[in-house]
């Protein structure tokens, strides 16, 4: 029996864990508790919006499978819950994408249809395995692989050059006050 003393999956999640809880804990500090938890959530759904990768796989399914051993494809209830987010802070509480950087550039790119190829890119490279069918993943896992990565990448490049514009004027007017 070849046992690992510790497992691969615990040298993923901690750092993502310390990751997690220190950003919590930082817009806590410096919004409240309230609002830096709503803050925290907010962009938790934007970057399961605007990035093209299976976040409820790697975030929720493997915990799940885990725990469990079942196979669950979260990705359906991931994307409703960010979306559902989404749509009631833009009706009861816009302002409060004022808070952070990423989600007032969030905030812009849903109100500018230039913008909108990004969550067309993120939904692809998010849904891209179940749009091919898992037969046709299974057949080159390889390929498909790769192209799951490409468009991770290009997702995020068309991110960063549609709102580099955007991050520019904001540091901006963080820096000149």
């Amino acid at each position: 029996m070849n046992k690992r003393l510790i497992p691969g999956y615990l040298l993923f999640f901690l750092p993502v864990l310390l990751l997690v809880s220190a950003y919590v804990l930082y817009q806590v500090m410096r919004h409240g508790l309230e609002v830096g938890l709503f803050v925290t959530f907010l962009s938790w759904a934007v970057y399961i919006l605007c990035v093209p990768a299976a976040h409820g796989r790697l975030l929720v399914g493997s915990g799940f499978k885990m725990l469990t051993g079942q196979s669950f494809f979260p990705e359906p209830y991931v994307w409703v819950l960010a979306v559902a987010v989404n749509i009631m802070t833009i009706v009861f509480a816009p302002q409060i994408y004022t808070h952070t950087l990423m989600t007032y550039i969030f905030y812009r790119a849903v109100f500018i249809p230039s913008y909108w190829i990004i969550f067309v890119l993120a939904a692809i490279g998010t849904w891209y395995r179940s749009i091919i069918g898992s037969n046709a993943y299974s057949a080159s896992p390889g390929t498909h692989t790769a192209v799951r990565h490409m468009l991770t990448l290009v997702g995020l490049l068309v991110l960063f050059y549609l709102t580099h514009q955007d991050f520019i004027v904001l540091l901006n007017v963080t820096l000149s006050g």
